[in-house]
């Protein structure tokens, strides 16, 4: 029995060739959890190095990953005016973001999506068209993820540092109304 054509969330069959640029996307996306994965690994150290230095202030940091998911130059909706973001994400990499390049199958099995069910998905792909973060920060469906373009991938580390005022001190400890990690 041949199976029938996956649909986007709209119901719309897409194009075998939609189908391709879509697990290509996956793949690509893969391609830069890896990378975060790496920087992580790169720049913890030397942040937790500084915390354990009793001379160095910083008291505590957070690291994340900003992606952007920007329009492709070609779509009738980009604008040479405009950052053209279709969606945006955020992933926590202080203590290893445990969605990103873990080798986890993160597929969702639906009716009618066996042609895009062919090879494992990555995290960053299966969050892009099945979560929502917000008007903000929508779903994408699966037909407009062949709309996009590029990811703008911005590696923010948050240094934080406490100035005790009665003493004039700088003191390594985190803010009391947060929890300690």
């Amino acid at each position: 029995m041949p199976t029938s054509p996956p649909e986007n969330t709209h119901g719309t069959p897409l194009r075998t060739d939609e189908v391709a640029r879509l697990l290509q996307l996956n793949r690509y996306l893969k391609k830069m959890e890896a990378l975060l994965k790496t920087v992580t690994a790169t720049l913890r150290p030397a942040l937790a190095a500084k915390i354990a230095n009793p001379a160095d202030p910083m008291g505590d940091y957070e690291l994340e990953a900003q992606m952007h998911y920007t329009l492709r130059e070609d779509d009738t909706a980009w604008r040479g005016d405009s950052d053209n973001f279709l969606t945006s994400r955020q992933a926590l990499l202080k203590h290893g973001c445990y969605q990103l390049a873990n080798g986890a199958d993160h597929r969702v099995w639906m009716p009618r999506m066996e042609a895009l069910n062919t090879e494992p998905h990555c995290w960053s792909f299966n969050d892009l068209w099945e979560n929502e973060y917000g008007p903000d920060n929508p779903s994408v469906p699966l037909r407009d993820c062949l709309r996009l373009g590029s990811v703008w991938v911005e590696v923010v580390i948050r240094q934080q540092y406490c100035l005790h005022l009665d003493s004039g001190e700088w003191v390594q400890e985190n803010h009391p109304s947060l929890e300690k990690e």
